[in-house]
Formats: structure tokens, C-alpha cells, sequence
């Protein structure tokens, strides 16, 4: 029962979400605590009586006032809106039905991206022009490229699930961590041009002059220059911890430490079709092919220790962002508290693990507790 109320104290708590980052946060941690289905379903209830274009707007800091007669724009923020609905519909289940609901959002995601551009062919979606005007302007170019982030965000989530479900091996570690640093890495990309696009609208719109005694106070989202430097310094942060981990997981798979999967009817590249076969169709995020796979995770050149040495490097320099994050944005570094702390534990857990690695100490039991 104690548990069942603080279900519903957090449930309560999200009509405090401003904006679409602080509601995926809070959905994350309402789905770590794995509720029961009525909280859930109230949970549900309550993304729906959002006005989900209110917290798209703030998440760009792009205001609708002078906007409402643009039917291109209008257009687009109703397809955001609508992606959004569908991703918080899916984060309000169970964790199993999120996994297969995220490849349904992104599905629908990648079909509206090629609306925006109209046409469905996959030839013109390998030539998506989201600076041009059919995209609604400077506004609805921004609105484009958030969507094409929200769809990174979604394809890494749907990877991420899959260890809370234990549904890989050991042996598909390497593969699944490769990807998903490269998907951040990818968000990351489209999160600068995102800032940039907002940025160059803000330069480009007319002015219209100041009230006196304005100061021309800067809106939020994109326009947020601390809160965008805070943000870019915690997904850095991140793919230096995914980038480590990868390179661990080589010098253990080169070590002998994690072995090949035993199936004699599967081979590699048949484990990975299947473990990424959901996104080869896709445009947003861009597939990645086996063959890049192999390319970037062969290290016949290397040794144990020397790959070990570079996950160590990638580690403490995850530290360093974390701690120049706290001391220059200490603001920042409130807002973002816990992925903070997390990516600090993780590092520190992961850096012992590659001392035991090197000393030869080290054994299965241990990847389980050092990766999260």
C-alpha cells in the first residue's frame, strides 16, 4: 500500500513537467518503479490532458505568437504533438510493452518525416532538405529537426530496455553498447544543429524594438544558452561512459573472457540483423550496417592492455565533464542531479573493473554489476 501511494505522489507530480526533457524524466522513473496497472493507466490519463504543443514550444523556445495563421507550421507541430502522445502512451507500460511500442513510434515517426518532405519514396528521403521553406520557416525547420531527435531518443531507449529485460547475451554486449553510442552520438549532431537552426532564427527575425527597460530576455529551450551547454555537457558525458564500455567489452571478448555466442545455425552477422533488423528501414535514425560494426570493433592491432588504457581514458574524461559541469553551471548541474551522480557511479564501478581485467581477476559476475 506504502508503495501504491508513492505511485500516486509521482504520478501527481507530472503536471510540474515544463517540457518534453522533464517529462521523459519523469516517465523514465515512473516506469523504474515498475507500477501497478492502475497507476499506469492514471498516468496515461494525465499525458493525454497535457497540452503536449505547450511543452514542445518550450523544449525549441519557440513561441506561437505571429505563428497561428501558419497552416505549414501548425501542420508540423501537430504531427511533433502527435509523435509525443504516442511516446508517452508507450512509456506509460509495462517495460516489455515499451520495447515493442518504441519500433511502432518510430515506425510512425519516420512516415511523418517523409510527409514533411511529400513524398514516401526512400529516394527522396535520403535528400531531406529541412532548412527549406516547405518546412513551415525557421520555426518549422526546428520543429523537424526535433522530431528527427526524438526519434534518436526513442531508438536508444528501445535498445536500453532490452537489458532491463534481459533479453541479450553476453555475447551481444559489444554490439548493442556499439550502437547505442553511435545513436548518441547522433542525437548529439542533431541536437547542435537543432541550437544552431534556433539561433540563426533568432538573428534572422525582424526586430520589432524593445519596451524600455527591456533587456531583451533570451526564451527558453534551444534559446537557454546555459541550459543547452549543461545538456550537451551531460551527453557528452554519456558517450564517453558508452565509449569506454565498448572498448571494455573488446578487450574482454579479445581476452576470451566473453565468448562467442555458441548457436551453430546463427552466425554474427545473422545476431545482428536480428537484434537491429527494425531500424534497417528506417531514415531517423540512420541504420547502421553490420559491416561498420565490424569495421569499428576490430582491434586485432591493439592488446588487452592498450584497449583497456583507452576505456580508462574515456572513463576519467566522462569524470572531467561531470565535474566541470558542476563547477561552472552549478545550476545546471541541480537540474541535472541524478544522471550526474549515475554517470560518476558507473564510471567509478567500470574503472575497477578494467584494474581487474588487466590483473586477470576478472569473470562474468562481475560485467553484470559494473555496466549499470
Amino acid at each position: 500500500f506504502r508503495n501504491f501511494l508513492e505511485d500516486a505522489r509521482l504520478v501527481a507530480a507530472s503536471v510540474k513537467c515544463k517540457d518534453v526533457l522533464s517529462l521523459k524524466r519523469h516517465l523514465g522513473e515512473f516506469s523504474d518503479r515498475n507500477p501497478e496497472a492502475i497507476m499506469r493507466s492514471l498516468q496515461a490519463l494525465l499525458c493525454k490532458r497535457m497540452n503536449l504543443e505547450d511543452l514542445v514550444c518550450a523544449s525549441l523556445g519557440v513561441s506561437t505568437k505571429g505563428l497561428e495563421q501558419d497552416r505549414e507550421f501548425a501542420s508540423c507541430l501537430a504531427d511533433c504533438t502527435g509523435i509525443l502522445e504516442m511516446h508517452n502512451n508507450a512509456a506509460c507500460r509495462n517495460k516489455c510493452q515499451q520495447h515493442r511500442k518504441c519500433k511502432k513510434v518510430l515506425r510512425e515517426l519516420n512516415l511523418k518525416l517523409l510527409q514533411r518532405e511529400g513524398s514516401l519514396s526512400s529516394a527522396m528521403a535520403s535528400k531531406l532538405n529541412l532548412n527549406a521553406p516547405s518546412a513551415g520557416g525557421g520555426a518549422g525547420a526546428l520543429l523537424v529537426k526535433w522530431i528527427e531527435l526524438l526519434g534518436h531518443s526513442i531508438a536508444l531507449k528501445q535498445l536500453l530496455v532490452g537489458f532491463d529485460l534481459e533479453l541479450y547475451e553476453t555475447s551481444d554486449f559489444l554490439m548493442i553498447y556499439w550502437y547505442c553510442e553511435r545513436l548518441l552520438s547522433g542525437y548529439i549532431d542533431k541536437f547542435q544543429e537543432a541550437r544552431d537552426l534556433a539561433q540563426q532564427g533568432v538573428k534572422g527575425s525582424p526586430s520589432k524594438g524593445k519596451k524600455k527597460g527591456s533587456k531583451g530576455k533570451k526564451e527558453g529551450g534551444f534559446l537557454d544558452e546555459n541550459g543547452v551547454m549543461g545538456r550537451l555537457f551531460v551527453l557528452e558525458s554519456t558517450r564517453l561512459v558508452l565509449s569506454g564500455i565498448v572498448r571494455m567489452l573488446a578487450a574482454l571478448k579479445k581476452q576470451g573472457i566473453i565468448q562467442p555466442a555458441s548457436s551453430i545455425f546463427n552466425t554474427e552477422e545473422h545476431r545482428y540483423v536480428q537484434r537491429f533488423s527494425h531500424f534497417l528501414d528506417l531514415h531517423t535514425p540512420l541504420p547502421l550496417g553490420y559491416g561498420e560494426y565490424v569495421y569499428a570493433t576490430t582491434v586485432d592491432e591493439m592488446s588487452v592492455t592498450e584497449l583497456c588504457e583507452s576505456a580508462k581514458k574515456s572513463f576519467e574524461n566522462s569524470l572531467r565533464v561531470t565535474s566541470h559541469l558542476k563547477a561552472t553551471l552549478p545550476a545546471e548541474s541541480k537540474k541535472n542531479e541524478k544522471e550526474l551522480h549515475d554517470l560518476e557511479r558507473i564510471s567509478k564501478r567500470n574503472m575497477v573493473g578494467l584494474a581487474l581485467v588487466v590483473m586477470g581477476r576478472f569473470n562474468l559476475e562481475h560485467l553484470t554489476r559494473i555496466l549499470v
